[in-house]
């Protein structure tokens, strides 16, 4: 059995039902830092004067890698996505919920210079960081639940990567609501979800009641939080964006890497 497998499967439970899940989050978070403390501290010296999110709010939300946090294949990962069917064109409105410290979209108003660029969180400290570090981009602090704080029909792009993947059900049918809403007609809503690609390291339990349709999720000691894990069928999706008046027009399944698992990208459309 794989190791994410039997984390999954059989450690985690116990963890929850111990109260544990906290702690045994903050040794994974020290023993990122120790593996990537050398490749970290090399980086550091090579850019000694670029600005870095704190440690463990790049942990959080992604990995505690400064060079892959640099790097600039993350806009291209959106602009790639959606190159198909938007354009970037002038005075377009562009967000990210759930940014994070902005690895995603930092780098975005550099390359679309007359579009407007805008990013929400739930966490404050990172909202706040991203508020002073990250230039030409409009952020804002959202709450666990809806609502944001823009008008209706206001954005051409919305996006959002593995976020999904860290809610309850109950907060999908609210968030799918919301972004709807702030969607303009004809605006384009990508999202990333654990497909059922993700299935071999659930639970036969959790196996059959995702092959069954059925909303999986693992609990965690706070939502949204990268400890908490959502698994949604492709079924759920559908009928979850379809709900509140959205499309999809193209949906791109997953793949198992092997050392790690790749999510599957909904495009969706409102219409």
């Amino acid at each position: 059995m794989k190791q994410g497998n039997f984390y999954y499967k059989s450690i985690k439970p116990l963890l929850i039902k111990l109260g544990l899940e906290r702690a045994i989050d903050y040794a994974a978070f020290k023993k990122q830092h120790l593996s990537n403390r050398k490749q970290n501290e090399e980086f550091l010296k090579q850019n000694p004067d670029f600005v870095l999110p704190p440690d463990y709010m790049l942990y959080e939300a992604y990995q505690l890698n400064y060079q892959k946090y640099f790097d600039d294949v993350h806009e291209n990962w959106i602009i790639n996505e959606v190159e198909n069917y938007f354009d970037f064109a002038p005075h377009s409105k562009v967000l990210e919920w759930g940014c994070g410290p902005a690895r995603l979209i930092r780098n975005l108003p550099n390359v679309f210079p007359e579009c407007s660029f805008y990013g929400t969180d739930y966490n404050e400290e990172t909202i706040n960081w991203c508020s002073q570090n990250i230039p030409n981009i409009t952020f804002k602090l959202n709450e666990l639940n809806p609502p944001l704080d823009f008008q209706s029909n206001f954005f051409d792009l919305t996006y959002n990567v593995s976020v999904f993947t860290h809610l309850n059900e109950t907060l999908h049918y609210k968030w799918m609501e919301e972004l709807a809403r702030i969607l303009k007609s004809g605006g384009l809503l990508v999202l990333t979800f654990h497909g059922e690609v993700f299935t071999r390291i659930l639970s036969p339990e959790d196996q059959a009641r995702y092959l069954n349709d059925e909303f999986v999720e693992h609990t965690s000691f706070k939502d949204g939080h990268r400890s908490f894990a959502s698994f949604q069928p492709f079924t759920f999706m559908k009928k979850l964006v379809a709900q509140y008046g959205l499309s999809i027009i193209e949906h791109k399944e997953g793949k198992d890497h092997g050392t790690w698992i790749e999510q599957d990208l909904l495009i969706c459309k409102k219409q």
